[in-house]
């Protein structure tokens, strides 16, 4: 794990905050905190520990469900598009990968 770090660091210091040396090391991390078979530690919050780790936030499918109704779609105004709201959704977050880690 430490020459993974070293890598990853170098990485960073290259401005190259996706490298997959730095994905692969989060990933070694959060596995090596595994109780049992079972839960592991939360990337987002080290305090709590779950079974699927890459949900995100805990507890998005509630959001997801409210924000999808048409009576809420109505309030905010969110009637036009055909897409349902869907929490981390991958397209925008590829599109602004190259920004992930820059600050502003």
């Amino acid at each position: 794990m430490k020459v993974m770090e070293r890598v990853c660091l170098d990485q960073i210091s290259k401005g190259r905050y996706n490298h997959q040396s730095c994905f692969s090391l989060l990933d070694d991390v959060i596995a090596s905190t595994a109780l049992g078979n079972s839960n592991k530690v939360l990337m987002y919050d080290a305090r709590k520990y779950v079974q699927n780790t890459r949900s995100f936030p805990p507890g998005h499918e509630a959001v997801e469900s409210y924000l999808n109704r048409q009576d809420v779609r109505k309030a905010i105004h969110a009637t036009v598009s055909s897409h349902a709201y869907v929490e981390c959704a991958d397209p925008p977050y590829n599109a602004l990968s190259a920004q992930d880690g820059k600050v502003g």
